[in-house]
């Protein structure tokens, strides 16, 4: 059949939609169960219409990145990459909250796969560019509108060549890093062909598919064989399945399907997810196709699913195991179909087999690659034939270890799966994986084996929840298990879990099991496609252990990752630890888990004034060393310096060698041997200078030619330019050749400029010798403007002026800059002037010198803007280290004096007055040279010794030494005087994981430096550390208050934006200062507070009731007008009873403190209202925050954090800052699995969002979803007051129990009045909330296309993200002055360094009211560098 089809998959398509055009070929079913079907020629169209917008991006052949979104946008975006002859890529769905949600994973993918765009629904395209902000890779994608047609059809698709690439599919990535598997049209249809000969299919098939389609099965196997084989499938989402199976099930049941499957997993959830009662509801008797691969096969799972659901009319025959990989495509073998379930008995274990090798040969090779095994003798699986693709994408010597593989004698060529397996007959059984074998004293041991033998040891012990690795123990590998245990559900204690586990693994393997780690649910890592990660969880959980304890300061970054959803890599230590996510909630918690695990206090005045961890951790040391306090767990790792008190320091190796030896064979040896040991040892940088025409630095004619082979031989070091001598070159050339080496390192470029000196260097451009310094400053400008993707105007041949763009664009959007100073003062202050870092030595300066120079260049930061601290100071030194000094100067002295001689007759130009003197004076002149080297200006000498000279350093302002390693001593020498230098180095905090100091010419700075008191700090410093002040105690409660100077200084600046006075509100504008402003920072969302029925009811009550019935609801102050707007609200939002308060903010007050007291746990969204905070505090209840919009943090808290204590889960239903909307159908789900009830804030939901205005319940359709309601008339209603809506017997609760309901005044008569006539408008007129929907997403998708950063936000609410809350408050000024008002919001209502321009539209904006505003927004974001 397959050769009756098209060559190609695309081909087969169109034929499809041009002989069947009408025939439905994919139905989506959504989450309520609502079907959408799509035509062949429906498909067609959509990706031809698609094609148009991917082929205006790029070249052919690019990649294109498609993200797994559940609908048809996938399938369309699929096939419209294909037909504009661009490679698509299918990736997981990594925005926030998602279920495979890694955005680093995803910014390395990209990068991997060199990705010229992205193609997603917008509505996911616009989460993942705001997340996207701190993974350079992504920022240069073109970032593409998968459902926006763009109304033409592509009218000349491009051919598809069989033998070329169709797509790329990423491996799951369960042993190493996923790799992109080039899978050619041939090997695609060779491969479906081959599925549809073993499954059976025929037009009359019918496919039910649940799995994710950037899998190889879900895509392969669930979207392209059924279009392929000709018959239609059902699909629906993973998310789907993974809330509730039995809706795959029902899928299958009600539309008849007859192939369906997926791993292991799936089967055996089902059976503990569906009731027997729901089962027998089932018609599962014409599913013939079973399908079950993508991990290790439990025949006991699937006898289990067949008798759980044999009442539905499931046969166990309809099983067909099978075995597949992406490097084969997809499909390698599958059982019989009517075969069933076969197995047999290995190492105790069941194997299944996985039936017979189809479209190709499989053979079983010993693990030494060298000869094929005899039949049911184990080893790797190798595999050839035409399914099998081309290789990886841009990994020649992996494709070619994997995909080359040959044996003596046999001319085929086979892949090396990975695999183990054995054949038995014709039929193949997969035992496990290669790289996960565990070899014990030369005997070969399957994780699998043991893991089957641990996980029948216990009921609450879930299959699929342990990993059984290998450690290498004192040179020789050992057993170690990780298991994830919910401790709750055990009737052991732990204690014999583990006894019971080794006794297990000893009687069944005759093993010795070193360690067993109990984990809870969920920590074990696995892939996209549920795999565990068995090496990965080794190097997670065991590695550190193994090696000793970790330290106080692995233990602080551990802590601070898991409250924050961060990798602990991706946190600098060295940062303060307000800009890594530690708001005020974080930081109480954090400093009762310091006094806790170390009994050291740190109060919150420390932390706010800009403490990092790294101090932190120095302080806790030395705590307990003046204490004689022990730190309850080691801190340091046997035979490892400890941590030094000094300030953070980095280490970087320098090259500069003299090229004196004519015929030296190997130059650049030492140089490559020395990157490497940086590179594997987490030093931060190697530099590469630039040469003078002279045998010293004859080595280095240009840095950018070591930098490029540094890209590509090395994976973590920064990349540094040691320098540029910028007037000897071109400012275009520059931007470049170092663009190049940022996009083949993966963005580690930072470049330092020169000057230059030396006249005889100035042969390649005279004219600039004179001026050198002007021109430096000049190229550096223009190189900076290129990097950021500028125009720069330039002559021409014919001396024309251009517009001129470099190419291709750097991987860092801003290229960190620094500047060599190696004279004067005056330097330094240039440097700190630009903002720029420097570089410098101690050639003609020593250490108090250089500190006098520091502070200069830091109060010259200031003085311009840039903030002080955050200038990064590079010095080099001459380096060789050895604990016996003695041998130092043995190794040293003869090499160092010649280097220092090469150097002087450069420095010198001929070195005349050297010359002029006897040897014996020479030598005494070097004499004197090498003992000030020696001694005081280099680290020469013991590491003990260097660390004083270092210490000194740092105390001077020092950040970073370069140590210059290449002065002459031989090759084997220097080496082993770095593994010294490594150690030396680990003596300072945060080595290896310290952050780029972000300081770019230009630039400003973002992070969060301690302000010294002696210091006048800088506007923006002072905004900063207003935190600090906030938490300060000392001299008194009031004493902050005369030390609060921020609101004067920003009112001298004219920056201040808080309290305005504002006049004439109509909804969509109002007056200030007499002139007329756009009113874009109300939350008047329907427009009402001008709407004369309002103002007329508001008149007419306090005309009639008065201002005010001056008390409380308790007492006097209910009137017959509460009751009437009760009843009103109650059933507006479809509750029993509501409860009116004085304010929004005190309705929460009141609700919290009635039910939430002591010894009760509320756990918030991290971006809840401060009422609930506050709620939550006076309540006394134990706050714990979940991760925003995060199910999983939120299960894993209540589980792990609640701990069985009485519990409440709050969420607002929209949230007032970022504009997004609470993921409620999977909160509740999380509630009731907990038993936990849940209440939502609907403050901005109601009248916002909703067919009729009834909030985020109606948006979703989750009518009753919350317990309580909550909200405010301040929004939407034209009031003010607040409310609750609920069951009576908790209104009444809270009626005599709610602090805030008693203790103050009732909601005055005239809001009564606004609030009850602005209700009744809403509901009579709910086209207020269709109008305000449209206006709302013109406005979003405005802001968007002029290139602003709006984050997630799906409503109203348009955030715009400025970042830095200086640059933020400068914005919302410049708007004022042209005619906008919007919010200026800043920390701690959002993070510091995520300020932003909160928006929002009313249903009365008219779209020449937004137009205008978004000429505005163009214009100051132009003017302000926000947008290019």
């Amino acid at each position: 059949m397959a050769g009756q089809r098209g060559t190609t998959l695309v081909r087969i398509l169109g034929d499809r939609a041009r002989e069947t055009p009408a025939r439905v070929a994919y139905t989506y079913l959504s989450d309520s169960g609502t079907p959408e079907s799509l035509t062949y020629y429906e498909i067609y169209a959509a990706a031809a219409d698609l094609a148009t917008k991917v082929r205006a991006v790029g070249a052919p052949g690019d990649r294109v990145l498609i993200v797994s979104v559940f609908g048809p946008h996938f399938l369309t975006s699929f096939f419209g990459c294909m037909l504009a002859g661009r490679v698509p890529v299918p990736v997981a769905n990594h925005q926030p909250g998602a279920t495979f949600s890694d955005m680093s994973a995803f910014a390395a993918l990209a990068l991997d796969c060199a990705a010229s765009a992205i193609l997603a629904p917008r509505s996911v395209l616009a989460e993942l560019r705001a997340a996207s902000a701190e993974y350079p890779p992504l920022a240069r994608l073109a970032w593409l509108a998968g459902d926006e047609p763009t109304g033409e059809a592509l009218a000349d698709p491009l051919a598809s060549d069989p033998d070329g690439i169709a797509f790329l599919q990423y491996t799951s990535g369960s042993t190493r890093a996923p790799r992109g598997v080039l899978v050619s049209h041939a090997n695609l249809t060779h491969n479906l062909g081959v599925i549809e000969h073993a499954f059976g299919h025929t037009p009359d098939s019918k496919g039910v598919i649940w799995l994710p389609a950037h899998h190889d099965m879900g895509l392969i196997g669930g979207l392209l064989e059924p279009l392929y084989a000709g018959f239609p499938v059902v699909l629906l989402s993973p998310e789907a399945f993974i809330r509730d199976p039995l809706t795959w099930l029902r899928a299958v049941s009600e539309h008849g399907g007859t192939t369906s499957g997926g791993p292991n997993v799936c089967y055996d959830y089902s059976v503990r997810r569906v009731s027997p009662e729901d089962a027998a509801t089932l018609d599962l008797s014409r599913w013939d196709v079973a399908f079950v691969a993508a991990e290790p096969i439990n025949p006991r799972a699937l006898q289990r699913f067949a008798d759980h659901f044999a009442p539905s009319g499931f046969r166990p025959e309809s099983f067909l195991p099978g075995y597949g990989l992406a490097e084969s495509t997809l499909f390698v073998s599958v059982t019989e179909r009517g075969a069933g379930v076969r197995s047999t008995q290995r190492a105790g274990r069941e194997v299944v087999s996985c039936g017979v090798v189809s479209g190709g040969d499989a053979i079983i090779v010993d693990l030494a690659g060298r000869e094929r095994l005899e039949d049911g003798e184990i080893g790797e699986i190798w595999l050839t034939g035409p399914s099998v693709a081309g290789g990886y994408w841009g990994k020649p010597a992996e494709t070619e270890a994997a995909f080359h593989a040959t044996l003596p004698g046999d001319p085929a060529v086979y892949l090396r799966t990975g695999d183990l397996g054995f054949l038995r007959g014709n039929e193949l059984s997969v035992t496990g994986r290669v790289k996960e074998l565990i070899i014990i004293r030369g005997r070969n041991i399957a994780p699998q084996d043991i893991e089957w033998s641990i996980e029948t040891q216990h009921p609450a012990l879930r299959r699929g929840r342990c990993a059984a690795v290998g450690l290498d123990v004192d040179g020789a590998e050992a057993l170690a298990v990780l298991l994830e245990v919910d401790a709750s559900k055990l009737d052991v204690t732990l204690d014999e879990l583990e006894t019971s586990i080794r006794h297990t693994i000893s009687r069944d393997y005759g093993l010795d099991t070193h360690r067993v780690a109990f984990l809870s649910p969920g920590r074990l890592p696995r892939t996209t496609s549920g795999k565990v990660q068995r090496l990965k969880a080794r190097d997670m959980f065991l590695m550190d252990n193994e090696q000793g304890e970790p330290s106080v300061l692995e233990r602080l970054t551990h802590w601070l990752a898991d409250q924050t959803g961060v990798e602990p890599a991706a946190l600098d230590p060295g940062k303060p630890m307000t800009a890594l996510g530690l708001d005020s909630v974080k930081g109480s918690e954090f400093g009762v888990y310091v006094e806790r695990e170390f009994g050291y206090r740190v109060s919150a005045e420390k932390i706010f004034e800009g403490l990092t961890m790294t101090d932190l951790a120095a302080a806790i040391a030395g705590y307990s060393a003046a204490t004689s306090k022990p730190i309850r767990a080691a801190e340091t790792t046997s035979g490892v310096p400890s941590e030094t008190s000094a300030a953070p320091v980095e280490f970087s190796l320098f090259f500069f060698a003299s090229d004196a030896e004519a015929d030296k064979a190997n130059r650049y040896g030492l140089f490559l041997d020395c990157a490497e040991f940086a590179d594997r040892h987490d030093f931060r940088a190697v530099w590469v200078p630039e040469r003078h025409f002279h045998r010293f630095g004859g080595l280095f004619p240009n840095p950018a030619v070591l930098g490029g082979v540094l890209a590509r031989t090395t994976e973590r070091i920064r990349i540094r330019a040691g320098s540029v001598v910028l007037p000897l070159h071109d400012p275009v050339r520059v931007a470049e050749d170092w663009s190049v080496i940022d996009n083949l390192s993966g963005g580690r470029v930072d470049i330092a400029f020169a000057t230059g000196w030396n006249p005889d260097d100035f042969v390649l451009a005279p004219a600039d010798y004179t001026d050198r310094e002007q021109v430096m400053l000049s190229g550096a400008d223009k190189v900076r403007r290129l990097w950021r993707r500028e125009a720069v105007e330039l002559p021409n041949g014919k001396g024309e002026r251009i517009e001129v763009r470099t190419f291709p664009p750097p991987v860092q959007a801003e290229l960190p800059t620094w500047i060599t100073c190696s004279g004067g003062v005056g330097r330094f202050e240039q440097a700190g002037e630009l903002g720029a870092n420097v570089l410098t030595a101690l050639l003609f300066q020593d250490v108090a010198e250089l500190r006098t120079k520091i502070e200069a260049y830091r109060k010259a930061r200031a003085a311009h803007g840039h903030d002080p601290q955050t200038g990064h100071v590079t010095l080099m030194l001459h380096t060789f280290l050895d604990p016996d000094e003695q041998a130092v100067r043995q190794v040293v002295e003869r090499p160092f004096k010649e280097y220092l001689r090469d150097s002087v007759d450069l420095w010198r130009r001929g070195a005349e007055p050297l010359n002029k003197l006897s040897a014996d004076e020479q030598d005494r002149v070097l004499d004197y040279a090498f003992a000030r080297y020696f001694h005081t200006a280099a680290l020469l000498g013991t590491p003990d010794r260097a660390v004083e000279l270092i210490e000194e350093l740092a105390a001077a302002g020092v950040d970073e030494i370069a140590c210059l390693v290449d002065f002459g001593v031989d090759e084997a020498r220097v080496l082993g005087g770095l593994r010294h230098l490594a150690d030396l180095r680990n003596r300072w905090p945060g080595n290896g994981t310290r952050a780029l100091p972000e300081s770019v010419v230009g630039r400003e700075e973002q992070s969060e430096p301690v302000v010294r008191p002696e210091e006048q700090p800088d506007l923006g410093a002072s905004i900063r550390n207003r935190h600090a002040l906030a938490h300060r105690n000392s001299g008194g409660v009031l004493a902050k208050a005369r030390d609060f100077e921020l609101a004067r200084r920003l009112r001298e600046a004219d920056l201040l934006p808080f309290y305005p006075d504002l006049s004439d509100f109509d909804g969509a504008t109002c007056r200030y200062e007499g002139r007329e402003l756009i009113m874009l920072g109300s939350n008047n969302y329907l427009g009402l507070t001008a709407d004369r029925r309002v103002r007329e009811a508001t008149a007419a009550a306090a005309l009639r009731d008065g201002p005010s019935v001056t008390g409380s609801r308790l007492m006097n102050g209910s009137t017959s007008a509460h009751g009437t707007l009760e009843r009103a609200l109650a059933r507006f939002l479809g509750r029993p009873d509501a409860l009116l308060f004085t304010t929004g903010y005190q309705a929460n007050l009141g609700f919290l403190s009635a039910f939430m007291g002591k010894g009760t746990v509320l756990v918030v969204d991290e971006q809840c209202h401060a009422s609930i905070y506050d709620g939550a505090a006076i309540g006394g209840c134990r706050l714990i925050q979940f991760r925003h919009n995060d199910i999983g943090d939120l299960d894993r808290r209540l589980r792990t954090e609640a701990r069985g204590l009485p519990a409440m889960v709050m969420v607002d239903g929209v949230y007032s800052m970022s504009g997004d909307i609470a993921r409620l159908a999977e909160i509740r789900e999380v509630c009731d699995r907990h038993d936990v009830p849940l209440a939502v804030d609907d403050a901005h939901g109601l009248g916002m969002v909703g067919a009729t205005g009834r909030g985020v319940e109606e948006e979703l359709g989750l009518s009753g979803a919350a317990d309580i309601l909550t909200g405010t008339f301040s929004k939407s209603l034209a009031s003010v007051g607040g409310w609750l809506a609920g069951p009576r017997d908790l209104m009444d609760w809270v009626r005599y129990y709610g602090r805030a309901q008693l203790f103050s005044a009732s909601i005055p008569p005239p809001a009564v009045a606004a609030a009850a006539a602005a209700l009744g408008i809403l509901e009579s007129e709910p086209a207020r909330v269709a109008r305000l929907r449209e206006l709302s997403a013109y406005w979003r998708k405005g802001l968007s296309d002029l290139g602003f950063d709006t984050g997630t936000s799906r409503t109203t609410i348009v955030p715009v993200f400025i970042g830095d809350e200086l640059r933020c408050l400068r914005f919302a000024k410049s708007l004022l002055n042209e005619g906008v008002y919007g919010n200026c919001v800043l920390a701690p209502a959002v993070p510091a360094d995520r300020a932003m321009i909160r928006t929002t539209v009313t249903a009365v904006h008219e779209t020449q009211h937004l137009d205008r505003a978004l000429a505005v927004f163009a214009k100051v974001g132009r003017e302000s560098g926000v947008i290019g």
